[in-house]
């Protein structure tokens, strides 16, 4: 029978996960794997503060804890690594013969990069990555445009995607899913996250955040922050599932503004994901995209330390900036007054 990793990064879910969907379709024993990548995870900023805070990570492992005990319930289990992307890869293609690895695309250069490493490790073997393209609200292939010819101006974007339907959300697997029990990986230590408690604000992983979900929808209030960023990010919730128990919810009802304003942001998240693909790392360039010249910046590293410390001492700033410190969840206004800042 053939092998196969399932590379969860963004994606900590079952529900509606294409490149699990599509694993599973070939028939082959699956390796579910995720990776803690020394770049994203044990690198620091020049400034001095971690690249991936503390309450971010403990997120994540909430997440991975909770996304193993939904593969233990289909015969499986979460491979969790921390390490070289590329070299884990390599290693557990070669050690696992495996025959190819499966993964939802990411857009933007870091994570375009661990694609490439990977790549590179299965070719040297004459195998494959098969990527999917169901991570975005609206499929690439239902777009009216290519990709690299995404409008430059939101405004534009949604007028040409106004009439473009939404794909319906792939369920989760009830499959039973074939992988053998392996204890001894070589070099790399299988980490364990069979024992991760809450110490969250919120609590991580997919069943917590479709919870979150119902519970934002239900209320009668909705100009309550909806603490579903962090599942988004994670990938414990699906664009897609979002939007199709928003249209269940509120067929029969009518759409508070706030609402409306929640569903833009799924069609803007899928706008700059594209526009990540279009201009890749001019998106994160102080130019911008359309290269405008700007005054040189000139932030010095003392006022940057104490923006980092909350000692600017301008109150709304250095409240926010604690919070963030000790919650590690703003709001949608209050980043972006801190981003505002400087």
């Amino acid at each position: 029978m053939k092998k196969v990793i399932v590379w969860f990064r963004n994606d900590l879910r079952l529900h509606d996960n294409e490149a699990l969907t599509n694993a599973i379709n070939t028939g082959a024993e699956i390796f579910p794997v995720y990776i803690f990548d020394d770049l994203q995870f044990n690198k620091k900023h020049q400034y001095g503060f971690e690249k991936t805070s503390p309450i971010r990570k403990q997120f994540i492992l909430e997440c991975l804890a909770e996304l193993n005990k939904s593969l233990e319930a289909l015969n499986s289990k979460l491979f969790v690594f921390s390490g070289d992307t590329g070299e884990i890869f390599e290693h557990l293609i070669n050690s696992l013969a495996i025959d190819g690895v499966f993964a939802n695309m990411e857009r933007t250069q870091e994570e375009v990069d661990q694609q490439n490493a990977v790549e590179k490790a299965l070719w040297k073997y004459g195998k494959e990555i098969y990527l999917s393209r169901g991570k975005m609200l609206l499929h690439t292939h239902d777009l009216p445009f290519p990709v690299k010819q995404t409008p430059d101006s939101y405004a534009s974007f949604r007028k040409e995607i106004d009439y473009v339907n939404i794909r319906t959300c792939l369920p989760s697997t009830n499959q039973q899913l074939s992988t053998p029990v392996i204890n001894n990986f070589g070099k790399f230590e299988v980490l364990d996250i069979t024992t991760i408690k809450r110490q969250s604000a919120l609590k991580g992983g997919e069943k917590s955040g479709l919870k979150q979900l119902n519970s934002y929808f239900k209320k009668q209030d909705k100009t309550e922050h909806s603490c579903l960023s962090p599942y988004i990010s994670t990938g414990c919730l699906s664009a897609k599932k979002i939007y199709e128990i928003y249209t269940k919810q509120n067929a029969s009802t009518k759409k508070t503004k706030s609402v409306r304003t929640f569903i833009n942001g799924l069609y803007y998240r899928d706008y700059l994901r594209l526009l990540g693909k279009k201009h890749r790392n001019k998106l994160f360039k102080q130019n911008g995209i359309a290269n405008i010249q700007t005054v040189e910046d000139t932030v010095e590293h003392a006022a940057a330390q104490q923006f980092i410390n909350a000692t600017t001492g301008v109150e709304l700033i250095d409240a926010l900036v604690i919070k963030l410190k000790h919650i590690g969840l703003l709001t949608y206004l209050e980043r972006q007054l801190l981003s505002n800042y400087f």
